[in-house]
């Protein structure tokens, strides 16, 4: 919780420290801030510091002496708040409603309806549109450039994973020589996942890649043509990255749940 407010200043909250009966080791990112005492000296050290908020994080209290604690603050004038369990799955879009005096966090459903998904559709075919006129003159000297450069199509096609483990054909300009594929195997040592995870391929200095894909990958204009892609509704202009297959294949539980998908 530190971590996160000191590295987000724009919260204007100053962390004073700690408050722990059994405190764990420090984070060396954590800099000066150090353990200021027990709960029980909570009184002290907010009248000694000028505290104005106190947050209750993951407390190893029994629940009985939390909420005693929780009480005993709110009779000292400070903002108190408390982290919820389940935090992962809390989001800024949450609501909080009672039943009979029993709090409740509502969840809304994680679809977008109907009438959003067809205005997100919407966007994606004019902004694609759009985009395909503007830029074909690019698309025209990006093209002869590719020729110029290596043999072998203007195009790279790729199978990908889309919504609802769709598969579907992405299309990029070619960055790499036509034959590329052949020679993976021969510099899987320049695999940057190497040792950490395997599943991953990414090469940075890859030797595959031509002159004018090395330009096309550093200024991203070789993604340009999955504006296709957006057109044909197998992609949206904002959404997650589509898999590989061989990616996608880890991929389960809620995660597979359509978080790869490419129109999320």
């Amino acid at each position: 919780m530190a971590l996160k407010l000191l590295h987000h200043p724009e919260y204007g909250v100053n962390v004073v420290g700690f408050v722990d009966e059994h405190p764990r080791a420090r984070d060396n990112d954590l800099g000066e801030l150090s353990i200021l005492g027990r709960t029980a000296q909570l009184p002290l050290i907010i009248k000694e510091y000028d505290v104005e908020r106190v947050i209750v994080a993951f407390s190893q209290h029994p629940h009985a002496r939390t909420l005693e604690l929780i009480r005993d603050l709110n009779a000292l004038d400070v903002q108190v708040d408390i982290v919820p369990r389940l935090f992962e799955v809390i989001g800024p879009h949450s609501t909080i409603h009672a039943a009979e005096g029993l709090p409740l966090i509502g969840l809304a459903p994680a679809r977008l309806p109907r009438s959003s998904l067809a205005c997100k559709r919407g966007m994606d075919i004019v902004g694609s549109v759009v985009g395909l006129l503007l830029l074909s003159p690019l698309f025209l000297l990006t093209a002869v450039l590719i020729k110029l450069d290596s043999s072998g199509p203007v195009f790279f096609r790729q199978t990908r994973v889309g919504r609802a483990d769709r598969e579907f054909r992405i299309l990029k300009f070619r960055t790499m020589g036509a034959d590329a594929d052949l020679h993976k195997d021969e510099i899987t040592h320049l695999n940057k996942h190497l040792g950490s995870d395997d599943r991953m391929f990414k090469a940075a200095n890859d030797p595959r890649v031509t002159r004018v894909g090395r330009f096309l990958r550093r200024r991203s204009l070789d993604e340009f043509p999955q504006l296709f892609n957006v057109l044909r509704g197998e992609m949206s202009l904002v959404g997650p990255r589509p898999l590989i297959p061989e990616e996608h294949h880890h991929v389960d539980g809620w995660r597979g749940d359509g978080s790869t998908s490419s129109r999320g």
